[in-house]
């Protein structure tokens, strides 16, 4: 009986620790060059009531290491308590800057070929 109770436990530490590498495995940080910067823009329009949530969430990214660059929030037409809430966000959260004005990664119709009409570039 004492036998099956600490395979148990065993196996239940292995069934932990076996989790414990997939999180891990999946969160492997960026690789990123020595003269390469990373940049996440996050584009808002309208009212957001995630906006907090989801740059807390990259912020812990970059705090562990995850993801090695600046995030960006853009006002794509933000209402008004939605651009208070990234003011006070780019003022509070390391490596996080708010943007009134729209930011061109690179110019209209000349985007990389794999981005079709309507995507994200």
């Amino acid at each position: 009986m004492l036998y099956n109770l600490i395979g148990t436990f065993v196996i239940a530490g292995g069934v932990i620790l076996f989790i414990w590498f997939l999180r891990g495995l999946m969160l492997t940080p960026l690789k990123k060059g020595e003269h390469t910067q990373l940049t996440v823009l996050v584009r808002v329009t309208g009212r957001e009531p995630a906006l907090e949530q989801t740059v807390k969430g990259l912020g812990w990214l970059r705090s562990n290491g995850t993801l090695p660059g600046t995030v960006v929030l853009v006002d794509n037409g933000m209402d008004e308590e939605t651009a208070q809430v990234a003011e006070k966000l780019a003022r509070s959260v390391a490596g996080v800057c708010y943007r009134r004005e729209e930011v061109d990664v690179w110019p209209p119709r000349s985007g990389p070929k794999n981005c079709t009409e309507g995507s994200t570039p």
